[in-house]
């Protein structure tokens, strides 16, 4: 696969002239778009801290193909956040998500920021990993 180097990253052409940068240290942000103001504010933080986060929609490419550039940044990614919240709990974006991030054997950080159950679909995927709790004070 041809590479280049960028910025000091190098970036992959995996698909008609589509860069995709790569980097060990990227994760995945998933989010229910109701939950968008928080989901900002922790790929905020994150980058502050030198983490390389990858964010829907400000990272999918103009024209490329939506699906497509979400399942290509999972694939690319070290590791998932997931904001868990009653609107992500309910999303069938963030279950597909999650599913390709199993799927692929992706570490998977909850982030909990809200005070729902688990639905039984997200529950097959996530309950055995270990959740982050920022509901309380």
């Amino acid at each position: 696969m041809p590479q280049r180097q960028l910025n000091g990253r190098f970036a992959l052409y995996p698909i008609k002239r589509k860069v995709i940068t790569v980097t060990s240290k990227r994760v995945f942000i998933s989010y229910s778009s109701l939950d968008k103001p928080t989901a900002d504010k922790i790929c905020e933080l994150l980058e502050d801290q030198g983490v390389d986060c990858w964010i829907a929609p400000r990272n999918v490419l103009p024209g490329a193909k939506y699906a497509e550039s979400i399942v290509l940044a999972i694939e690319q990614s070290s590791a998932v956040v997931l904001l868990f919240s009653s609107h992500s709990n309910k999303s069938e974006q963030v279950l597909n998500e999650v599913e390709r991030a199993v799927s692929k054997k992706k570490p998977i950080f909850t982030l909990k920021i809200s005070q729902a159950s688990l639905s039984t679909e997200l529950e097959y995927f996530i309950s055995r990993r270990q959740w982050l709790d920022a509901t309380q004070s």
